[in-house]
């Protein structure tokens, strides 16, 4: 087997250096135009909500006007449910029909994104992503609309606070520098594979040193290579 040397393959990369950056270009040239002509937009719109068993609302507090521990405890790991209940099914059915079925509900459940703001903290964050930055926040805020008397029905005693709406739109993609230089990484990579591969496939010996890496036979001598020119640079006659 060839012993690969670690000089020969930059000695490679230089020998190719044009091609190998030409096809990086080309190839980045290619992502750039796909992001600026081809892809559409995507935006995206944040809205946030606070969940609690209800004794952290007001009229369920103690007399003494003190929050209990084990009402903060009880708060926390309702949490983790109604993040289950507002990725379910069920609530995206509902609100395509608020929307008056102008889209499916597994294409609004695909848009959404409810995860919990930390591990102790009694917030939700929601996240919309879409092609169209004015239908985005609306579709975020129609679900805020439904969200506290949908968790209220399905978990009983439970309080939904509307903390933050939707109300600003960033434009999250296509992320075009980053796929025009992972473009060019690619290509140049690509092109230098398909030079490595050949030159792993070739089998001419070009010194003492790849004869003796190819065979484990001993080596006598070599022959020199003469530049069959004169001085003058004319070749000399046969």
């Amino acid at each position: 087997m060839k012993e690969l040397d670690l000089t020969k393959l930059f000695k490679l990369f230089l020998s190719h250096l044009l091609p190998i950056l030409l096809a990086g270009v080309v190839f980045a040239a290619a992502a750039f135009s796909y992001c600026t002509y081809v892809a559409d937009p995507v935006y995206r719109t944040d809205a946030s909500i606070l969940v609690n068993n209800g004794g952290l609302s007001d009229g369920y507090q103690s007399t003494t006007g003190i929050i209990s521990s084990s009402n903060i405890s009880a708060s926390l790991y309702l949490v983790n449910t109604c993040v289950d209940v507002l990725n379910s099914t069920g609530i995206y059915k509902k609100l395509a029909a608020e929307l008056g079925d102008k889209y499916t509900y597994t294409s609004l459940q695909r848009s959404f994104t409810v995860s919990e703001h930390d591990d102790n903290s009694l917030l939700i964050d929601i996240t919309v992503q879409g092609t169209n930055a004015k239908e985005i926040k609306k579709i975020a805020n129609e679900f805020l609309d439904i969200v506290p008397t949908y968790v209220g029905d399905t978990i009983k005693y439970t309080d939904v606070k509307v903390i933050a709406v939707a109300d600003k739109v960033y434009k999250v993609g296509p992320r075009t520098l980053y796929l025009t230089v992972l473009a060019f990484v690619v290509g140049v990579a690509l092109c230098y594979l398909a030079y490595f591969i050949v030159f792993l496939l070739r089998n001419t010996v070009e010194n003492d040193m790849d004869f003796k890496s190819r065979y484990d036979v001993p080596l006598l001598g070599t022959v020199p290579h003469f530049d069959n020119k004169f001085p003058g640079g004319k070749r000399r006659g046969k």
